[in-house]
C-alpha cells in the first residue's frame, strides 16, 4: 500500500504500512495465539480480511441538549 504522507515522514501511525495485508495477518494471528496462549481456546476462527484501501471511516457524534429529571 501506498500513503503519500507515510512516505514523506509526516505520518506514522500505520504500523503495518510496509507489510502485505496477507504478512499482516499472519503477524496478527500468531500475536493473538502467544497473548491467548494460557487460556482454553476451543477453536480458532480464521481471520475476516477487508479491502487493502480506503477501508478507515470516521463518525463524528454530536450530542446537545439536556436530561430532565
Amino acid at each position: 500500500m501506498q500513503c503519500a504522507l507515510y512516505d514523506a515522514g509526516r505520518c506514522r501511525s500505520c504500523q503495518w504500512i510496509t507489510q502485505s495485508v496477507n504478512e499482516q495477518l499472519s503477524a496478527k494471528t500468531a500475536d493473538l495465539h502467544r497473548l491467548l496462549a494460557g487460556l482454553p481456546v476451543e477453536q480458532w476462527c480464521s481471520p475476516i480480511g477487508g479491502p487493502e484501501q480506503h477501508f478507515r471511516n470516521k463518525a463524528k457524534m454530536v450530542v446537545s441538549g439536556s436530561v430532565a429529571r
